[in-house]
């Protein structure tokens, strides 16, 4: 189970690894609190397919809005998206990879009682047994709701993956990466194969004058790479994934305060 991404609603969203079409895709819904399927609709956070490669995407969609969930104090998310009531041991959440979860959960009660399904045949029986939602969109809903008691009780027989080609892993790594990419400064001609272990351990330019030794072994340079600078707050904290990076709300329906949420975590409340 792949969380789809919260970077919607625009077609094409779909972010890796979501975008591989052996896995199985989890889209988000906002069932609005109801019983029903009636009032349920799509967030805009939730991403749309198809994939860069022409892959029909999401493959099937679940609640994924203001969903219940433990709250772990001290974490990354309470320190830079602190819950109003500090005394609760819960919290709520929204995005692709809440309904995520509830997918997966689902897949645990299908092969409790089907111990013997692959996961190709759980994934068929997945989208054969959704039920239509929202949209009738595939891009945006795929197969549709998922539905535990169908895909546990009353499985469909079939694979969802038959005639798609199997990986040679000779690909183009560019092939395969995100949205990022780095760029490398590449005044020595590093990346172009003419660099030598004598310009890369001697060079003062590169190096900044220390060398081998000082790189395996002194406790400076260790710190310098691994320290405070490097994964510190300004890397991996608010600054990088909070509020300003990919804040988002969703016409009258808040998916967490303004300012709140991320790419990679959602749209928290």
């Amino acid at each position: 189970m792949v969380a789809a991404a919260n970077t919607g609603p625009a077609a094409g969203t779909i972010a890796k690894p979501a975008d591989d079409p052996w896995v199985l895709t989890v889209g988000a819904i906002d069932d609005r609190g109801t019983p029903g399927a009636g009032d349920d609709h799509s967030p805009d956070f939730s991403a749309r397919g198809p994939t860069a490669h022409g892959v029909a995407k999401p493959d099937v969609v679940a609640p994924g809005a203001h969903v219940l969930s433990l709250r772990a104090p001290g974490s990354t998310l309470e320190r830079d998206f602190p819950t109003p009531d500090t005394t609760s041991p819960y919290r709520t959440g929204s995005g692709t990879s809440m309904a995520a979860a509830v997918v997966s959960g689902a897949a645990a009660l299908a092969l409790q009682v089907n111990a013997a399904m692959t996961p190709d045949q759980l994934k068929h029986a997945m989208r054969a047994g959704s039920r239509p939602v929202a949209s009738g969109d595939a891009s945006v809903v795929g197969a549709g709701l998922i539905d535990a008691y169908a895909t546990a009780l009353q499985p469909q027989s079939g694979a969802a993956n038959a005639g798609l080609p199997r990986s040679t892993g000779r690909g183009d790594l560019g092939m395969s990466r995100g949205s990022l990419l780095l760029q490398v400064d590449d005044p020595l001609g590093f990346t172009s194969g003419s660099w030598t272990p004598q310009t890369w351990y001697s060079s003062a330019h590169a190096l900044a004058g220390w060398n081998m030794a000082t790189w395996v072994h002194s406790g400076t340079g260790v710190l310098s790479l691994s320290g405070h600078n490097w994964t510190g707050h300004n890397w991996t904290g608010h600054n990088w994934t909070g509020s300003s990076w990919y804040a988002q709300r969703d016409g009258s329906s808040a998916y967490g305060r303004p300012g709140a949420g991320s790419a990679s975590y959602g749209a928290w409340d």
